[in-house]
């Protein structure tokens, strides 16, 4: 596998000790279990062994979102995650040893030997890793909402409108996964300080998590591809929906993004990625078009600006100038048909 990944966060490419890692050290099962309630955060892990001690020692180097560990035990532990315990994405890469996972009351199960890796992903069901004594794994965590900003930039939708399995094994020795884990460690290993600032950093995360996502979606049998043609992301339906039936009110951008349970920045990615124009294009679309309607229905009862004033439009030059720009007549012309 090469020597890179057995000294991980030991020491740089240079020989001499890494400042930026974090070191952890513990004989102790509780301090273990916090040790990775914290990297995983948040998570509800639990370590027991049959040993009264164990000796456990990790390294781990933090950029942003991701965190990057090194961990070993010194005896045979399991590892258990409650259900709904675990929201990060997870890859497990076995270096020595053995790590049995199982997951969905063990409908799903998998070994990684040395070489091979196993994805989890943050879900509802209970997950549990039996490792063996001599067992060391290089561990990838990274939080929900960088799993989604990525899959959005790169591939149109986040990762939450997928339904994918809740673990996922990466075979063989001579992977993508582990040359690209050798490619991150040796760049951290030359300029580790470097690597942690925002704009490197966020080069080494996104290249990492398109990886994971072409595993996780081959895996799977899904087309990354496929965003722009398929049915339209859950959040861009419920963004419309409420649009439409409150036009009247004008809804900002904070209102829309909470009927749609989403923020603001995945709301304005995703709907422009897919849709191709953006939230408040199809709202001002929506307004003028119900404007319309009205002066085409009222009959004279009711005047432009009364029934632009009821839509949000308050200066009534601008809005007889959108109106031109979209319908090709002013609005006085169209109530006169």
């Amino acid at each position: 596998m090469g020597n890179i990944l057995q000294t991980a966060f030991v020491q740089s490419a240079s020989g001499s000790a890494l400042t930026n890692v974090h070191e952890f050290k513990t004989d102790c099962w509780d301090e273990l279990s916090d040790w990775a309630n914290k990297l995983f955060a948040p998570s509800r892990v639990v370590y027991t062994g049959k040993a009264a001690e164990m000796r456990a020692q990790a390294n781990a180097i933090h950029l942003g979102r991701m965190v990057i560990s090194r961990a070993s035990y010194g005896t045979a532990i399991n590892a258990f995650n409650e259900e709904g315990g675990l929201r990060h994405t997870v890859v497990s890469t076995t270096l020595v040893g053995s790590a049995q996972h199982t997951c969905d009351s063990g409908r799903l199960s998998a070994v990684a030997r040395p070489g091979e890796a196993i994805i989890l992903r943050g879900s509802t069901t209970s997950q549990t890793a039996d490792l063996s004594h001599d067992c060391v794994r290089l561990n990838v965590s990274i939080a929900p909402d960088l799993m989604n900003d990525v899959c959005q930039e790169w591939f149109g939708r986040p990762l939450d409108d997928y339904k994918m399995p809740a673990m996922m094994k990466i075979n063989g020795q001579e992977t993508g996964w582990l040359t690209l884990l050798k490619y991150v460690l040796h760049q951290i290993g030359e300029a580790p300080d470097q690597w942690t600032l925002d704009r490197l950093g966020r080069l080494l995360k996104h290249t990492v998590c398109s990886h994971i996502l072409i595993e996780m979606f081959n895996h799977a049998g899904r087309d990354l591809g496929a965003g722009a043609s398929s049915i339209a992301p859950r959040i861009v339906r419920q963004a419309e929906a409420y649009m439409i039936e409150h036009v009247a009110d004008a809804p900002s951008l904070v209102e829309v993004a909470k009927a749609a349970e989403c923020s603001v920045r995945n709301l304005t990615q995703t709907f422009k990625s897919f849709r191709g124009y953006t939230v408040n294009q199809f709202m001002t679309e929506q307004r003028l078009t119900a404007i319309r309607r009205e002066l085409l229905s009222c009959g004279g009862d009711r005047t432009i600006s009364e029934i632009a004033r009821s839509y949000g439009y308050i200066h009534m030059g601008e809005f007889a100038k959108r109106y031109k720009n979209r319908f090709d007549e002013l609005p006085s012309d169209t109530i006169k048909s």
